[in-house]
């Protein structure tokens, strides 16, 4: 760990648990600055975005967070982190939402058009029925 993210750290220590939003808040764009910086502090980048992904998961976090394992070339690192990034739900988006065509091209469509009753949305639809029920 560098002198900056020990630096951070303390920071952090600093304030109170009961502000997590912020504390993640905080985290992301201390990551995103490692990775911005010249040369770039994957290594450092990549303990803020570990941090945010133990806490409060989302899919940029765990996007940027494949990204870091990509560029330092940790291939299992990056594949696990990817699959963390499958599991992610994207917040505010309705699951018949993600089906929906956005401009003209037909390859989108096609591709659009043959996912959206496959197998696999099938039993998704069936098990967030079933959650549904028993809340």
């Amino acid at each position: 760990m560098s002198k900056q993210s020990e630096c951070i750290d303390e920071h952090l220590i600093k304030i109170p648990e009961t502000h997590t939003h912020m504390r993640i808040k905080i985290l992301k764009n201390i990551g995103v600055t490692f990775i911005k910086m010249n040369p770039p502090q994957y290594s450092d980048a990549i303990v803020s975005f570990e941090h945010i992904m133990k806490t409060k998961p989302d899919f940029r976090t765990a996007f940027n967070l494949t990204l870091c394992y990509y560029a330092i070339g940790d291939q299992d690192k990056m594949k696990k982190s990817f699959h963390r990034l499958l599991t992610v739900p994207i917040e505010g988006v309705e699951d018949d939402d993600r089906y929906l065509q956005y401009g003209e091209d037909p390859h989108s469509s096609l591709v659009l058009e043959a996912i959206k009753d496959d197998e696999l949305r099938k039993k998704k639809k069936s098990k967030n029925k079933k959650k549904k029920k028993i809340s």
